[in-house]
């Protein structure tokens, strides 16, 4: 692939605006409304970027990127595009076509910047965390003023009464949305401080004497995101910042080979033929009922509990049959959030699994695969998890491309897998404890979603054919 770089000052303008709107975005500046904006923006400077870099690719690297945007240009049409945001408001199209842009612009821009050699990565991570860590520390410092230090503890089971209802103290949390402080759950807060706390793994991989600034800059936001969560505490949000340093530590202290070996092979496919296996089998009971597995506790115990599976098999259940029949058009481009409207009132659509009538909006599912497969029915979920599948892989090249791991691409690694670790168990939906039914989606219009697109769009490594270097695949230089 050729490439020819260009340093003038279009150049450092257009560099300067792109860092800009990274951290806009990760500081999620106004709300659902200006991420809107914000998505437009990318798109339209994504766009002006692909001329100004005059990139070519060989025949072989086309193939290669092509299936590898595959299964994420699938989720993203059809889960932007689907019956579940027709559906759900009145400016659905405009929305839609908008989160397109915006999710296709942040993936086209991780991929042109990763070789813009006026930007480099510890600039571009610098805004990221940056932007991350002020609208933790605000929401930080609200919170502390409203609740007081460890309120989830020192309040625990205790309720207070707003506009006639009762609320528990220790189940929320303040945050800044859009221009004021609101009342959110603290999964929906708690992910921003968890990427940041995640980050400092990081720094087992910085030298502070030869990288001070990165090195100082892991340090100061990713302890921003680790006080929120001790200061609450959030402590389930703890917890799993366990395996995410367990895992940092055994990559920098035992060697892992460039070259995938055997044993790798194997457990990888493994647990992923394990994880289908699974998934299809929750799919399948969707369908056909809890009679399949209710002779055997040990399988019950599996998917028939309600911390977990039991919002997973609803989601399922709403989204494949429409009043407790199977429904192909909702099964293949996402569930109809409200099935019906009957002389004025409009129903919500409703799970009937397992005998049990549960309505959309009361599911909890704290799981956004599964709400990938709500929005955009099937065909979004199996090119969202096919994709995710693509990441993993391609992270692993990415991390292997230079004979010293960067300190700055495992940062990135971090935050990348501590958002899909967070958002595959602690995701919160209804986050806005004043107004329950307010659904925000993981995906759409979310900017924390949109940089992690980003992130791993700078990733890329071609995971097809042969992996030749190229310059869309290597970019040591310019961090």
């Amino acid at each position: 692939m050729e490439q020819t770089n260009k340093t003038s000052s279009y150049g450092k303008i257009v560099s300067f605006l792109i860092v800009l709107l990274l951290g806009l975005t990760a500081f999620d500046f106004g709300g659902s409304t200006g991420t809107n904006y914000l998505e437009v923006i990318v798109f339209a400077v994504a766009m002006l970027s692909l001329v100004y870099f005059e990139v070519k690719l060989d025949k072989a690297e086309r193939k290669n990127l092509f299936f590898w945007l595959i299964p994420f240009l699938v989720f993203s049409v059809f889960g932007s595009l689907s019956i579940f945001w027709i559906a759900y408001s009145t400016n659905s199209i405009y929305t839609s076509i908008v989160s397109l842009l915006g999710i296709v612009g942040f993936m086209g821009l991780g991929l042109l910047l990763k070789k813009h050699y006026e930007i480099n990565l510890r600039i571009i991570l610098g805004f990221i965390l940056g932007g991350l860590a002020l609208i933790v520390l605000s929401s930080l410092i609200c919170t502390l003023v409203e609740y007081g230090p460890f309120y989830v503890i020192l309040y625990a089971n205790q309720e207070y009464f707003y506009d006639g209802s009762a609320f528990l103290v220790s189940s929320e949390t303040g945050w800044l949305s859009g221009f004021s402080f609101v009342s959110v759950t603290l999964g929906y807060a708690g992910i921003y401080a968890f990427i940041l706390a995640s980050s400092l793994s990081g720094l087992l991989f910085l030298n502070p004497r030869s990288q001070k600034v990165p090195f100082y800059l892991v340090l100061g936001t990713g302890f921003i995101g680790l006080l929120f969560l001790v200061l609450l505490p959030y402590k389930t949000a703890l917890l799993f910042l366990i395996p995410v340093y367990a895992f940092a530590l055994l990559i920098r202290f035992f060697k892992i080979p460039a070259k995938t070996p055997l044993w790798e092979k194997i457990t990888s496919l493994i647990a992923l033929g394990i994880v289908v296996v699974l998934v299809l089998f929750m799919i399948v009971v969707a369908v056909r009922g809890t009679d399949i597995y209710s002779s055997s506790p040990f399988l019950s115990k599996i998917f028939d509990n309600s911390r977990l599976t039991n919002p997973i098999n609803q989601i399922i259940n709403a989204t494949l049959k429409n009043y407790d029949s199977f429904s192909l058009l909702d099964s293949l481009f996402g569930m109809n959030p409200y099935q019906t409207t009957l002389q004025g009132i409009t129903y919500y659509s409703v799970s009937y699994w397992n005998g049990v009538a549960a309505a959309w909006p009361l599911i909890d599912l704290k799981t956004f695969e599964f709400s990938a497969l709500m929005e955009g029915g099937l065909v979004a979920f199996f090119g969202f998890c096919v994709f995710m599948v693509f990441v993993v892989t391609s992270f692993r090249s990415f991390l292997h491309q230079e004979t010293k791991q960067s300190g700055l691409r495992a940062v990135m690694a971090f935050l990348v897998l501590a958002y899909f670790l967070y958002q595959s168990f602690l995701s919160s939906s209804f986050p806005f404890i004043r107004e329950p039914y307010s659904y925000v989606s993981p995906f759409r219009s979310n900017s924390l979603f949109l940089i992690i697109v980003f992130l791993i769009g700078y990733s890329y490594t071609p995971i097809f054919g042969a992996k030749k270097a190229s310059l869309l695949s290597e970019g040591v230089r310019n961090e």
